[in-house]
């Protein structure tokens, strides 16, 4: 009895096909025409379960029906299955960007009217998710405006943000120098403890504050409507030029 190497099994169901059409398939290419009882002998697919899986890869083309008495099957060869397998999922790719394309043609503009005004703003609570937005918020950016309070910042603390602020044009307002962001805009001036706010492109706003000296009790208010972000940002412009 022929016994397919597990590395042969794992290929084929990486290509898609279940353990045991990958088990059947695999036995046809290595002994040729089969019945469907031996198939279900030499790989330990329950019989009952062998007819439904043969006929599923006769279905999708990956395997041929030689009519009989008695019935026997054969596996196409291994280029043909991959080929098969390939334009399949080529013509899938083709399909979503297809229809993608004119999904995003037809509702983006639609989505971007009906936000609704509860949906521009979220709480976030602690600190540890307020990193990861400030994060995320830092991701696309080109530049950034920044008020916190030094001692309880999460911004000028954490080295991946750190990191971040440094490839951006970056202005900050803090009440201590900071030495660790290279080519930054830094100005100082007292700053109410406990407070943080960032404005990415007008277009992003969080505001933090501490409350209590367990990191849980952050909080932080995710502004994303551009008018009140452009308003921050003019705020943030009137302190800046008068520091």
């Amino acid at each position: 009895m022929k016994i397919i190497e597990q590395k042969t099994i794992e290929l084929l169901e990486a290509l898609g096909l279940t353990e045991y059409e990958a088990n059947a398939y695999g036995i046809l290419a290595f002994s040729g025409p089969l019945e469907a009882v031996e198939v279900a002998d030499m790989t330990k697919i329950p019989r009952p379960r062998v007819y439904d899986i043969l006929k599923k890869l006769n279905q999708k083309e990956f395997i041929n029906i030689q009519e009989g008495k008695p019935t026997r099957y054969m596996a196409i060869p291994p280029s043909e299955l991959v080929d098969k397998i390939r334009k399949k999922q080529e013509a899938k790719i083709e399909k979503v960007w297809s229809v993608g394309e004119e999904l995003i043609k037809t509702t983006e503009n639609l989505y971007s009217r009906m936000i609704l005004p509860k949906e521009l703003s979220w709480v976030i609570k602690g600190r540890e998710n307020i990193r990861k937005q400030l994060d995320f918020m830092l991701d696309d950016a080109k530049r950034a405006s920044v008020i916190t309070f030094y001692d309880t910042t999460i911004l000028l603390k954490d080295k991946r943000l750190l990191k971040k602020l440094g490839k951006l044009k970056v202005r900050i307002i803090t009440d201590k120098r900071v030495n660790e962001i290279p080519g930054v805009e830094l100005k100082i001036h007292p700053v109410r403890e406990g407070f943080s706010m960032m404005v990415v492109d007008e277009r992003e706003c969080l505001i933090s504050t501490v409350e209590g000296d367990s990191p849980v009790y952050n909080a932080g208010l995710l502004i994303v409507n551009p008018a009140i972000c452009a308003g921050f940002e003019q705020c943030f412009d009137l302190i800046w030029k008068n520091i």
